[in-house]
């Protein structure tokens, strides 16, 4: 039990490692590059919407990595006790 403990909270950080990343990419496009975008060709910088964007894609992409992670790791598990017989 203590070794599946030890394995979820490894791909709990690895997830959350990865969010990270992927948060720091999407600050950086969304708020410099479409920010700059949108002030030269509209005049306005939509703040609030880059801000909300970025927040949702990154919760999105933590909670996607977290199942997919989860799945692959219990079907990797379950083939692995499957060769065995």
């Amino acid at each position: 039990m203590r070794k599946n403990d030890n394995r979820f909270r490894e791909q709990l950080k690895s997830s959350f490692e990865s969010t990270q990343l992927f948060f720091a990419v999407c600050v950086i496009v969304s708020f410099i590059v479409k920010g700059s975008i949108d002030l030269f060709t509209t005049g306005h910088y939509f703040f609030l919407n880059y801000l909300w964007f970025t927040l949702s894609g990154c919760a999105l992409y933590f909670i996607g990595d977290v199942i997919l992670m989860g799945g692959y790791n219990h079907f990797k598990q379950k083939n692995r006790h499957n060769k065995g017989l």
